[in-house]
């Protein structure tokens, strides 16, 4: 069984915390977009339960995978991997996943993703922005019902500062205006075009829960991406 050692572990927000697993004894290939799968022993369980979650990491790091999780009660392997400390040990296996994005499909990138949808995102669009990848042109809108639920906060700012083919774009939707000085309101059509111009040709990879990841497909429709180049995964 392949079991790998959380080697460290830190909070993205009060509900959201990133783990990080061993993998220096067996480096890991795989495609920015796919997913490991956890496996624990849990009391009052015949069988070990086990749940999927996007790598957040890039494949530019072998050694080491990253997964940012959301403690959703009553999930018993979200509440246990957002406690766990450091030296813990499960079994992770993979990766998985045809959600995934190779340069071949390529280098105009639309990312579009609420709450914790955003962790194959960040994993696609730090492939393409630390492997400067030539032609790379990166477009990231996120959405999320607060300030208090930005996933990754602080390494926006550093992302948008260090690569100029990297655009971010934040709305919050349940936000009061004394509360967040930003934009309101969902991902639209009207504000991709505002903000990215024309992006037909532009290749899309869309995350997050059911409802939301239906109306970005109806987005890049309108934002005339042929259905080839719409790449969704939902929840």
């Amino acid at each position: 069984m392949p079991i790998r050692r959380v080697v460290d572990a830190w909070m993205e927000t009060h509900n959201v915390r990133t783990i990080r697993f061993d993998f220096r004894d067996d480096p890991i290939d795989f495609k920015a977009g796919q997913f490991i799968v956890c496996k624990d022993e849990f009391r009052g369980y015949k069988r070990p339960v086990q749940r999927a979650y996007s790598i957040a990491s890039t494949p530019w790091q072998r050694d080491f995978v990253d997964i940012t999780v959301k403690r959703e009660l009553p999930g018993l392997m979200s509440a246990r991997l957002t406690e766990i400390p450091v030296g813990y040990e499960m079994e992770v296996t993979g990766p998985s996943g045809k959600y995934l994005y190779e340069t071949s499909r390529g280098k105009k990138v639309l990312l579009l993703g609420a709450g914790s949808g955003i962790t194959p995102l960040y994993s696609i669009a730090n492939y393409l922005l630390e492997g400067n990848i030539e032609g790379a042109d990166v477009m990231l809108y996120y959405s999320v019902r607060s300030p208090a639920d930005i996933i990754y906060e602080a390494q926006w700012p550093t992302m948008v500062r260090d690569h100029a083919n990297f655009q971010f774009n934040l709305t919050v939707t349940r936000a009061k205006p004394q509360e967040w000085a930003g934009r309101h309101g969902r991902i639209s059509t009207d504000w991709v075009r505002q903000t990215a111009g024309d992006v037909s040709d532009a290749v899309s990879y869309i995350c997050g829960p059911t409802a939301m990841v239906g109306a970005m497909e109806d987005i890049c429709r309108e934002l005339g991406l042929p259905e080839d180049r719409i790449n969704t995964e939902k929840w």
